[in-house]
């Protein structure tokens, strides 16, 4: 993918979850934090059920309701913190810091040594969701 696309479509998706999250904050948990178009299909939560509503709960210091609802949601709290500034930065300054993070970490996710691993916790996480009913 052309690095062009690349800032492109990381900066509408940050975008998006910002604006999510914003509406998240703003009403009620339920009312937009629930929506899942796997669970609404199945009646079974998703592997990211929870993720939304842990992030808020991480915003809000609740840090054990957001392990509790998804743990999920502290990986997308990091992400978030690593990838706004680098696009902001490399929007700044035209350095391509965020490049060079999506490329190493490309490269990183293609190591079995570190993908089984997540995989293994991402299902573990999934049966606890299910169990749980989350």
């Amino acid at each position: 993918m052309p690095p062009k696309h690349l800032y492109t479509i990381s900066a509408l998706l940050s975008a998006i979850a910002l604006l999510w999250l914003a509406a998240a904050l703003l009403w009620t948990p339920s009312a937009l934090t629930t929506v899942c178009p796997f669970r609404m299909a199945t009646g079974w939560p998703c592997p990211a059920c929870g993720s939304t509503r842990a992030v808020v709960a991480i915003l809000r210091g609740d840090f054990g309701e957001a392990l509790r609802l998804n743990p999920n949601g502290y990986m997308l709290c990091a992400l978030a913190a690593t990838v706004i500034p680098l696009l902001v930065w490399d929007g700044v300054t035209g350095r391509r810091a965020y490049l060079r993070f999506y490329l190493y970490t490309n490269r990183l996710l293609q190591r079995r040594i570190v993908w089984i691993p997540l995989l293994v916790l991402l299902a573990a996480n999934w049966l606890r969701l299910l169990v749980r009913g989350i």
